[in-house]
């Protein structure tokens, strides 16, 4: 089954919504802490694959909580990702 949902990487991280976390871990999935970062962002021990017309990036690192992004990127950038 193949899964598809708007998302957001940038330097090899990515940020995702709730819906995002949904479709790709499954509903109500709660991402787990690796590393904490800044308060309440931390990099989670779960990775994705992203793979587009050029290619793919394996092991992008999710930064939580997904409920800090509830709109997937505060900058309005957009990418689709297949998991």
């Amino acid at each position: 089954m193949k899964n598809t949902t708007h998302v957001i990487i940038s330097n090899r991280h990515i940020h995702l919504n709730r819906e995002a976390c949904d479709i790709l871990f499954g509903k109500g999935y709660e991402l787990t802490v690796k590393r904490p970062m800044a308060p309440p962002i931390f990099a989670a021990n779960e990775t994705v694959t992203l793979k587009g017309p050029k290619g793919e990036i394996s092991g992008v690192r999710v930064l939580g909580p997904a409920e800090l992004h509830p709109g997937g990127d505060p900058a309005g950038g957009q990418l689709c990702a297949g998991h």
